[in-house]
């Protein structure tokens, strides 16, 4: 199950960057859950975003990340 869960994020995360250009014209600033290789929801917050994604869908491993250009997006750990 680990692995599957694994593999379906990095899938929407590889969707996502393959998306970033469209996403970045369209919503730069926002922040995009992908669940499924789709966009189900944008926010102005992570949160937001988390938020309405998880209303849809309830709560499952689910990928949120800020609409910024390549190189200028910003991690951290925890």
């Amino acid at each position: 199950m680990k692995n599957k869960i694994e593999s379906d994020l990095r899938l929407d995360d590889k969707t996502f960057e393959e998306m970033r250009e469209e996403l970045t014209k369209k919503y730069l600033g926002k922040w995009v859950t992908i669940f499924r290789s789709k966009v189900v929801s944008i926010g102005e917050t992570y949160d937001e975003s988390a938020r309405k994604a998880m209303q849809k869908y309830g709560e499952k491993p689910m990928v949120t990340r800020h609409v910024v250009p390549e190189g200028e997006e910003r991690y951290w750990i925890l």
